[in-house]
């Protein structure tokens, strides 16, 4: 069972109300306030930088890996870093590689765990385009190509839409959002801490989709995930080698 069908089926919670946008790296640590669900660090990147972020995509399909990282082991976490971003071009690789260092040593610090699953890759159709909550503990998201995640305010939010099954229209947008100017799309590049509703006891998460690639001009997108599980209990993987020879462990696919 994935993480949005376990979500699903809990109990609702007492509800967080806020998110928070800002260009300075201190309010990522706004997170662990139990008004706060959503974070957005807007950071401003390298227009050059974003220019080779946009020829990877429309150059080639990035293949979508996924690990389990332990962001305190130096040796580990570099050969980890290796593998994911081994078929980058060698501008987006660095740029990428220290991303996903800098953003695992965050996530396990806020969420208090050990290891994350680190997942990059590119994203090709639709994929989870209804809003929903994730349950897990925590979630960093940056996407370097294409449509960003969408975000709503958690006061915009009807619970009892939210909290019905899927493939149940209670749960269209129409119905899941009661007002759609309280949806903002995260700023390309920026990093986007979602809490999950295994954060703490209490605590509801944070609501949000993909991107519908369908309507938009833009076909793929280059997204780097970095996840909190809600336990440390390792979920079902395939083995897998890369093109060197490195094994990665591929994870069922996401969406965010």
């Amino acid at each position: 069972m994935n993480e949005r069908a376990r979500c699903s089926t809990r109990p609702q919670r007492s509800r967080s109300l806020g998110w928070v946008f800002s260009s300075d790296p201190a309010v990522l640590a706004r997170i662990r306030d139990a008004s706060i669900d959503t974070v957005v660090f807007n950071r401003a990147l390298d227009p050059s930088l974003l220019a080779s972020f946009d020829r990877e995509c429309d150059a080639k399909v990035l293949p979508r890996r996924a690990l389990l990282v332990s962001p305190r082991d130096a040796r580990s976490l570099e050969a980890s870093v290796a593998a994911l971003v081994d078929e980058c071009s060698a501008a987006v690789g660095v740029a990428i590689a220290r991303d996903i260092a800098w953003i695992s040593e965050l996530v396990a610090s806020l969420a208090g765990v050990a290891r994350v699953r680190v997942a990059f890759g590119s994203v090709c159709g639709d994929e989870c385009t209804q809003f929903h909550q994730d349950f897990v503990r925590l979630r960093a998201i940056v996407t370097y190509a294409g449509p960003t995640t969408v975000l709503v305010e958690r006061s915009a939010v009807d619970p009892v839409a939210l909290e019905a099954p899927i493939e149940d229209s209670a749960g269209s947008k129409d119905a899941i959002v009661r007002d759609e100017s309280a949806i903002k799309s995260a700023p390309r590049g920026s990093v986007v801490l979602l809490k999950g509703a295994a954060f703490s006891p209490g605590n509801f998460g944070a609501v949000h989709r993909s991107p519908r690639l369908s309507d938009a001009a833009v076909a793929r997108r280059i997204v780097l995930t970095v996840t909190a599980l809600a336990s440390d209990r390792e979920e079902l993987v395939v083995e897998a080698r890369t093109g060197a020879g490195q094994r990665v462990w591929i994870y069922p696919e996401e969406g965010y």
